[in-house]
């Protein structure tokens, strides 16, 4: 009997730092690429895999082999294939069901490990480190976006990406907004280029980049991290009285369940801290409700994560008789039908001004540099009066201080500036000329 593996789902990394890496000759045929928001294909010299990969974890691998389902690294991400069969369909589209029914809900953990050490250096995410937290990314996010894309002489095509992370935040007023958060105002995506204490009603452009439309991982995709332990206080409790503690997974799925007595000794009406142990649980994101009410939302680690696992990917399965936009599998009868889907989690490249330094006096005036491109710092300092995006392939033309033209910065040399508050108001990437 032949054996027939078909792609289940695909998860693509796209990072606007190797994004740049557009081939010029397909620039020259088809220069509307260079602005579009989203590559509709990814270019073939596209290869993030030198900065990060995707590894499945022990528990995923165990269950793609109950499965018989494979997991396929590719450069720019990974792709799931499922053992199937045909499902003849009266002379209509052949469909495909798993060889293995998925009969119950299933969760599929990836670790995003970063191998470049300058990730953080290139990468649009807070600059400090919180080992509480961690970054966590799944289709549970339900963030689906649809965009219009330049076709060029084929015209307009509207795209729909499904994201793995949150949806950001739309532009609010009077809000505080730390330097390269990023936000929504409506079609636009906008990356704050300073630092505000309180937001203006409209966004000046002196502190605002407007960027093309597209969804990013972002600190509010940051969560926080529990051990096989937890030390809960219930804020009033009373002797005899019985606390019940649930965990549920991304499915819905109650995994944990504990019923603790108060004891006799307790005085009334106060304060209790009681101690859960987790160790029986996987790894993932639960939601932990107290006597029915949600009390803590974490991601649960039962083992220390490595230094290099940035982030932890999270994929539900669990199939519908519904249609799922977001899902990859359909409930039909006894069947397990694929929908094959593609998930996408996007990183932006970061922004700071491109800082140049001579080791002696430039001899130079804001009248022989590029005007509204570069400032004057000092006799042996100009830099970029708006931050730019840092690439590995930078697309523009370099810049010129009128004698020649200047290097485009690496991302070795990061420089951010704090206020008295220790919140970076200014970052700088250094050339040294």
């Amino acid at each position: 009997m032949r054996i027939l593996y078909r792609p289940l789902l695909t998860l693509e990394l796209w990072h606007d730092y190797f994004l740049s890496q557009l081939d010029s000759q397909v620039l020259s045929n088809q220069p509307q690429l260079l602005n579009q928001p989203h590559p509709r294909t990814l270019p073939g010299s596209y290869n993030p895999s030198a900065a990060f990969t995707l590894v499945p974890t022990q528990q995923c691998r165990e269950v793609l082999k109950q499965l018989r389902w494979v997991f396929r690294s590719q450069p720019q991400g990974m792709t799931l294939y499922g053992e199937v069969e045909e499902v003849s369909s009266n002379g209509a589209e052949t469909s495909y069901r798993t060889r293995v029914a998925v009969t119950q809900p299933e969760r599929l953990t990836f670790w995003l490990e970063v191998s470049d050490r300058n990730f953080a250096n290139f990468t649009t995410l807070p600059l400090s480190s919180n080992r509480g937290q961690i970054f966590y990314l799944s289709n549970r996010s339900e963030n689906i976006q649809t965009y219009s894309f330049d076709n060029g002489a084929e015209g307009t095509e509207m795209v729909t990406y499904r994201f793995l992370s949150q949806s950001l935040s739309p532009y609010t007023p009077d809000y505080e907004y730390s330097l390269g958060e990023l936000v929504t105002q409506g079609e636009n995506t906008l990356e704050a280029i300073q630092y505000q204490a309180s937001a203006a009603a409209v966004p000046p452009i002196n502190a605002w980049e407007r960027l093309p439309p597209s969804q990013y991982v972002s600190a509010s995709d940051r969560w926080p991290r529990q051990g096989r332990r937890r030390s809960h206080t219930v804020p009033m409790a009373s002797p005899g009285e019985i606390v019940r503690f649930t965990l549920t997974d991304i499915n819905g799925q109650l995994t944990f369940a504990k019923e603790i007595t108060v004891p006799d000794t307790h005085p009334p009406n106060t304060a209790i801290t009681l101690e859960l142990n987790f160790t029986d649980q996987l790894l993932g994101r639960y939601r932990l409700a107290l006597n029915n009410i949600d009390v803590a939302e974490f991601i649960l680690l039962p083992n220390a994560a490595a230094p290099n696992r940035f982030a932890l990917i999270e994929i539900g399965v669990d199939p519908s008789p519904a249609p799922d936009p977001f899902g990859f599998l359909q409930a039909i009868d006894r069947d397990t039908i694929i929908q094959p889907k593609t998930y996408v989690a996007r990183f932006k490249e970061r922004m700071a001004r491109w800082r140049y330094r001579t080791n002696r006096p430039h001899g130079l005036t804001n009248d022989n540099l590029e005007p509204e491109a570069l400032e004057l710092v000092d006799d042996q300092t100009y830099a970029t009066i708006r931050p730019l995006g840092l690439r590995q392939k930078p697309n523009p033309p370099p810049l010129n201080n009128s004698q020649h033209n200047l290097p485009f910065p690496t991302v070795t040399q990061i420089k951010p500036e704090t206020d008295d508050n220790n919140r970076v108001v200014q970052l700088f990437s250094d050339i040294f000329l």
